[in-house]
């Protein structure tokens, strides 16, 4: 019975939010404080069923400047990410992409396509990866490699590459593969830093149904580690 009545509460929320509703909230009443949690954390306790974008990956924009600068400034400050200007970061912007919840930046990465022959239709290379602490150990590391794999596809590329110092076995887990830097596309491996000597994966995708199979291997796989980090 409980099962039709929990039935009853979603497709009610869900009508209540093709009318109209911005959001809908469902909190369990056996729970002590479960209603200030949900209405006053980001999180929350309950289930919520809501009529625009709660939480997710989307495309940046100039105003997301602050909000990415804020996310790798302490990564760059302990050599895990490049350092990059707010000059820079706003001429690229529409090359980087951003994770949301709840309208708060939370994590954020960069995908720049590289032309070479010896990939079909080139590859694009996923960098400056950054995560909110208050989101590590939630699987968003997967969420945006997820949307950085669909989207190259949509662009007709089954190529993506990383350049890593410190989290190779996160991506080796998922899929990637090491090579030389040799096998860098031209234009890229005329930037690469032998001092700093990043090591370099790559990973070739065939359609989104092989990515939908491999998330379900990536969930099991969570690093040990509160973080991963590439360029």
């Amino acid at each position: 019975q409980w099962k039709r009545q929990f039935l009853d509460y979603i497709l009610c929320s869900i009508k209540a939010v093709s009318n109209g509703v911005s959001r809908v909230h469902l909190v369990s009443r056996h729970i002590e404080g479960s209603l200030i949690s949900e209405l006053c954390t980001r999180d929350g306790m309950g289930i919520m069923v809501s009529y625009d974008l709660y939480d997710g990956v989307r495309n940046a924009n100039i105003r997301d400047v602050q909000a990415l600068i804020n996310l790798m400034r302490p990564l760059e400050k302990q050599g895990i990410l490049v350092t990059r200007p707010p000059e820079q970061i706003e001429r690229e912007i529409e090359r980087f992409f951003v994770f949301e919840r709840d309208g708060d930046v939370l994590a954020c990465f960069q995908m720049i396509h590289y032309e070479d022959d010896r990939y079909s239709n080139g590859a694009f290379e996923m960098s400056c990866v950054a995560v909110s602490p208050a989101l590590q150990r939630e699987g968003i590391g997967n969420a945006l490699l997820s949307y950085c794999l669909r989207k190259a596809l949509t662009q007709g590329v089954n190529n993506v590459f990383v350049l890593t110092t410190r989290s190779s076995h996160w991506f080796m887990d998922r899929g990637f593969e090491e090579r030389p830097p040799e096998a860098l596309p031209p234009k890229k491996y005329a930037t690469y830093d032998h001092r700093r000597n990043p090591k370099v994966y790559f990973k070739s995708v065939e359609d989104s149904k092989h990515i939908d199979q491999e998330e379900i291997m990536w969930v099991r796989a969570q690093p040990k580690a509160n973080s991963f980090s590439i360029n």
